[in-house]
């Protein structure tokens, strides 16, 4: 009778140990796929450039990214930047940009007492043709639709803000702009 219990018990935890292997061998399969694009390129044309301004302003310096008349307190020198983008046609793309941009003075300008840097606020446009006047506000991350070309256009302008007894020099910085395909 003890052997016959002995017996039973190996058969019993031999079905129960070949019950947890068969379930170890559950498996299932993922697919992978991969939709390659036409090559997704970012040039800069034109560089954001606020001209020769006062050190001190009574109001916002603003270099309006669209080329209408809403520009304040900037040099006659301005220019508005310029990207183009070029993607497969009619692609969805997001582009990035940082929300600001810290401006630094050159050393001798750093070196005098009471320097501060200046903050430049982006100000971005964009469109699919090459119309600063048509082109609307964005915000990063944007997400837009490119021409049936695969073009779109940024205009990139922005606000120093109000200058008061700003220290002369050429104050410069560099932003990153990012595009890739959603």
């Amino acid at each position: 009778m003890k052997a016959l219990k002995n017996i039973l018990a190996i058969v019993v935890l031999s079905v129960i140990a070949l019950g947890a292997n068969a379930q170890t061998n559950i498996s299932a399969n993922i697919a992978a796929s991969a939709e390659v694009m036409t090559a997704l390129t970012i040039t800069k044309n034109v560089d954001v450039n606020f001209g020769k301004i006062s050190s001190t302003t009574p109001g916002n310096v603003v270099l309006d990214p669209t080329g209408v008349t809403n520009d304040a307190y900037v040099g006659e020198t301005r220019t508005k930047g310029k990207f183009t983008i070029s993607a497969a046609n009619t692609s969805s793309i997001e582009i990035n940009w940082p929300a600001t941009l810290t401006l630094e003075a050159d050393a001798p300008t750093q070196a005098i007492p009471g320097y501060t840097d200046l903050t430049l606020t982006f100000d971005v446009n964009g469109y699919t043709t090459d119309v600063p006047a048509s082109s609307a506000d964005l915000t990063t991350p944007a997400n837009v639709t490119c021409s049936g070309s695969g073009a779109y256009f940024l205009f990139v302008g922005g606000s120093l803000g109000t200058l008061s007894s700003q220290t002369p020099g050429l104050y410069e910085g560099t932003a990153t702009f990012t595009v890739e395909y959603n």
